[in-house]
């Protein structure tokens, strides 16, 4: 079975939703509210089928600088990979 493998980074988990095709419009950026856990990592199953989720900030609280930084990646990597 195949398997996606990604390196750990800690940190925060900012979320960067776009909606559209040609013209992408990005939706407000949400942050997973982590708390106090000692993991800091949701699973799949963590994120969609769990009873109890961390909370979601919404819009998260950065820096304008860093919210532009992270919305230009998002769109580029929407286009890179030719979604729809």
């Amino acid at each position: 079975q195949d398997a996606l493998v990604e390196e750990y980074i800690d940190g925060r988990e900012i979320h960067v939703a776009l909606l559209g095709n040609r013209e992408i419009e990005v939706l407000p950026l949400a942050e997973i509210d982590f708390g106090e856990r000692e993991t800091r990592l949701l699973t799949w199953e963590a994120k969609y089928l769990a009873a109890v989720q961390p909370p979601t900030i919404c819009p998260a609280q950065v820096e304008s600088s860093l919210a532009t930084l992270l919305q230009d990646i998002a769109v580029a990597t929407f286009r890179a990979c030719q979604c729809r």
